[in-house]
């Protein structure tokens, strides 16, 4: 198996790892709940696109990856403040939620930047 066969999939393990994670953060209820329920999902959000693109471009250097991962993940949060009948439909159902976010947040940035 190549090194690349190899980040692959450990690449999709690592994805198929943060998204139940980042489903359970927005239920969950316990210590910390606030924190869990507000910042954890954001921080896996970003983990799973690093694993995506890691994954797709396993030689990738750590800068390329983390400037794309922070770009995406500032572009999905920017248009959170445009809001066109369309786009809200899509986040009206729970895929378009949690892929596109539906409220603005400004310390959203600060919680990416901890990612990068």
């Amino acid at each position: 198996m190549t090194m690349r066969h190899t980040t692959q999939i450990l690449c999709a393990a690592g994805i198929f790892l943060v998204i139940p994670l980042g489903l359970a953060s927005k239920v969950y209820s316990g210590w910390g709940q606030d924190w869990v329920k507000g910042c954890s999902g954001d921080i896996l959000f970003e983990m799973a696109w690093i694993f995506f693109i890691a994954g797709l471009w396993p030689r990738v250097s750590a800068r390329k990856l983390s400037l794309w991962v922070f770009g995406i993940t500032s572009v999905v949060e920017v248009l959170q403040l445009w809001q066109p009948p369309w786009l809200q439909a899509m986040r009206a159902t729970l895929l378009g939620k949690l892929l596109l976010g539906s409220t603005f947040v400004w310390a959203d940035f600060f919680t990416m930047g901890s990612a990068v």
